[in-house]
């Protein structure tokens, strides 16, 4: 059977309409427009599924319904601040040699700020939606630039919700995904990420080196900060964009609308010489009047060293002949040799006083506990990797016993928790 078997298509076309007519509030009527003259957004799905009639339908229905739950046709570039315009981290570019647009990530400019993630996630819909619908079935690519990246950009969740968005309401629109400059360190995140996907997304995944970008795009159209000679801007804030602390204002006041509630904004239209602004207002709980609710306070005195006074105090240093000898002069004796082998072993400092009827059994079951998770989950962790799992018993039971023999205290911690 073949995707574009126009029977197969009015089939799923069909049961589209009688359900957008069943239950019109789910839906946008664009969608269902493009649904109902667009062969494509049905044949996607049915290369997806293998001509699969009725996975394909489930699978149009449930994006449909994502995309007006998501807003996604309700989103302009006016939607989103002046900063994710500017920075340039996610944006559309030019052509690659074979006229498919391309996306751009620049990896190293992305932080996992809890406040704007959901923001972000929009944005990235936002420019990926907008490509789709310009390239139709000829497809893009996306371009990650890696360099600089370490792992404070890197984002488990936020990728495993990219990669399932272009699985389930994308599907067959990203051509490739060029992985440009991964160093040593992250391709270690790299490779965790190509086994959270099924082996046709990983077919798409290309690691580049240096040299091989020209290889799928001219260096006319590549952007400069990869080395290319494109002089079209990537950091162009279109007209009427506002800033962030705006754009989050409106956001906070439509979510709180939304939620039946009234916005969490207080304004001080009091005073027009110094009116409270709606930031400091959300940011501060300001009262009605515009000042700060009365806070506890502590106030601590202590004595302020000088570093003379520190010393004699703390680091008594000699002043006499006899104290610079006593203090400087090799102690020989056999406490002290004693004291210096133990010292080579630490744990035979602190294991005579461990109180073991108080403390044995408690730390027995902790012990099992913390490897009853570290064990399997040190394996799991050679499995994503594609090495012998019982790497993973090494580096779950070594670190334990060297801590315990070399660790000063009784007091040890280790794993991932």
């Amino acid at each position: 059977m073949d995707s574009k078997d126009p029977i197969l298509i009015s089939k799923i076309r069909d049961r589209i309409a009688e359900e957008v007519n069943a239950h019109p509030e789910l839906y946008d009527r664009c969608d269902a427009d493009r649904v109902s003259r667009n062969d494509w957004s049905i044949e996607r799905y049915l290369q997806l599924n293998k001509c699969d009639v009725d996975l394909s339908y489930h699978m149009v229905r449930d994006a449909m319904r994502w995309r007006k739950s998501y807003g996604v046709n309700a989103r302009t570039d006016l939607d989103f601040p002046i900063e994710f315009h500017k920075i340039g981290a996610f944006f559309s570019y030019a052509v690659d040699r074979n006229g498919r647009p391309i996306i751009y990530g620049r990896i190293k400019l992305y932080k996992n700020f809890p406040k704007l993630v959901d923001v972000m996630k929009e944005f990235i819909i936002h420019i990926i939606n907008r490509i789709d619908e310009q390239s139709q079935e000829s497809g893009w690519g996306m371009v990650w630039d890696l360099r600089g990246a370490g792992p404070s950009n890197w984002d488990i969740s936020f990728l495993t919700f990219i990669m399932g968005s272009l699985k389930n309401y994308y599907p067959r629109g990203m051509a490739y995904l060029l992985c440009y400059g991964v160093n040593a360190f992250m391709s270690g995140f790299v490779k965790l990420g190509l086994n959270l996907l099924n082996e046709e997304s990983r077919s798409k995944i290309h690691i580049l080196k240096t040299n091989e970008l020209h290889d799928y795009i001219a260096p006319d159209n590549v952007p400069d900060f990869m080395g290319g000679k494109c002089t079209q801007s990537y950091t162009h804030v279109p007209d009427g964009a506002r800033e962030a602390t705006v754009v989050g204002i409106e956001r906070g006041l439509e979510m709180a609308k939304r939620n039946g509630k009234p916005p969490n904004l207080v304004m001080n239209h009091k005073s027009p010489t110094s009116p409270t602004t709606p930031t400091i207002a959300r940011l501060k709980g300001l009262d009605s009047t515009g000042s700060a609710p009365p806070t506890p306070s502590l106030n601590v005195n202590r004595l302020a060293y000088n570093v003379s006074q520190f010393n004699e105090d703390f680091i008594p240093i000699p002043t006499t002949t006899e104290e610079k000898i006593r203090k400087f002069k090799p102690d020989v004796s056999r406490n002290a040799w004693i004291r210096r082998l133990k010292g080579l072993l630490p744990i035979s400092l602190w294991l005579p006083e461990y109180k073991y009827k108080e403390n044995l059994l408690t730390d027995i079951i902790v012990g099992i506990t913390v490897a009853i998770f570290q064990v399997p989950q040190s394996m799991g962790y050679c499995l994503i990797a594609h090495v012998p799992p019982i790497y993973g018993l090494y580096s779950a039971f070594f670190p334990a016993l060297f801590y315990t023999l070399f660790g000063t205290g009784f007091h040890s911690a280790f794993g991932p928790f």
